[in-house]
């Protein structure tokens, strides 16, 4: 069975990452200020640096989440 969040009365979860994404320039110090840590993950190349987000923002593995789509999910 497959339901949507709207079929759920007073469902308790948002989640809402309302951060722009950031500019990192390509600078060494930068790049371990910043993706070090894991607090900020790289989407993609922009200009002379990255594109990037919050880990937790752009990536549902750091919320215990995986990329494993279930066997039985319909495409």
């Amino acid at each position: 069975m497959y339901i949507s969040r709207g079929q759920l009365p007073a469902w308790p979860y948002y989640f809402n990452c309302s951060d722009t994404d950031h500019v990192i320039p390509n600078i060494k110090d930068s790049l371990i200020a910043y993706f070090g840590s894991g607090a900020m993950t790289p989407l993609e190349e922009a200009g002379k640096g990255y594109q990037a987000n919050f880990t937790n923002c752009v990536d549902c593995r750091a919320l215990g989440g995986t990329t494993v789509m279930p066997a039985d999910w319909p495409y």
